[in-house]
């Protein structure tokens, strides 16, 4: 029983002693940095393939395959981690913040009130007529003043018409070109009615000749009817 008992001992203190060789192991495998735990793991798969090299079976073939593809993987993941730290070394202390915004850009009543662009004549004469009467009565007040506006009037327009546009501020031409879109305007209204007109004359002749057609189809049709009933004997 003795001797039964000791061996015991001997045993559970021999497995004490190889928890503790694995744990420390363990430890060190933890305490050992990823990137040269990858390259410790790169050594070991070169000396496989070291070994696999020579004459091979399938089966040996097979594993120095996948043994390259996992020193490829491992060697673009210890790339890539080098390459990482490096970056965060450089960047170590800046911050960068990037923030994206709109800008709306409104335009001023005035900057409104002096664009005489478009085609809407009606809408730029009332505005060069405006603009007419509010000179006007700044003149009655401070002529000097009046002439300033009217020479600052000149110069923009000189400065817009080198950019390209069109300015449309002159009231008798404005007037010249509203009545020359309203007399288009009422050509156009003239040439739609006639041809409505014609349409619908076309139209009621072809209802009038359709109309015809069946009075004449039903007129046929009776006819032969009453033919054959004379051949019949039945109408005399």
């Amino acid at each position: 029983m003795k001797s039964d008992v000791g061996t015991s001992n001997f045993d559970i203190n021999a497995q004490k002693k190889n928890l503790s060789v694995i744990c420390t192991e363990n430890d060190n495998f933890a305490n050992i940095d990823p990137l040269e735990n990858r390259r410790l793991a790169m050594k070991k798969l070169e000396a496989k393939l070291e070994q696999l090299r020579g004459n091979k079976s399938a089966h040996q073939y097979e594993e120095e395959r996948k043994a390259k593809r996992r020193l490829s993987k491992l060697k673009s993941k210890v790339r890539k981690k080098a390459m990482k730290e490096e970056g965060s070394k450089e960047n170590k202390g800046y911050k960068f913040q990037i923030h994206f915004f709109r800008i709306h850009l409104k335009k001023s009543k005035k900057s409104k009130r002096d664009e005489f662009t478009g085609k809407d004549y009606k809408r730029l004469l009332e505005k060069a007529d405006k603009r007419m009467e509010r000179i006007e009565a700044i003149r009655e007040k401070n002529p000097e003043k009046a002439s300033h506006i009217e020479e600052n009037i000149r110069w923009n327009k000189s400065f817009r018409r080198v950019e390209g546009q069109k300015i449309k501020d002159d009231p008798d031409l404005l007037r010249k070109s509203l009545l020359r879109k309203q007399k288009m305007k009422e050509i156009r209204r003239k040439k739609w009615d006639k041809r409505i007109q014609f349409t619908e004359r076309k139209q009621a002749l072809k209802q009038e000749k359709r109309m015809s057609n069946i009075q004449k189809r039903k007129e046929s049709i009776k006819m032969k009817k009453l033919q054959k009933a004379r051949k019949k004997g039945r109408i005399l």
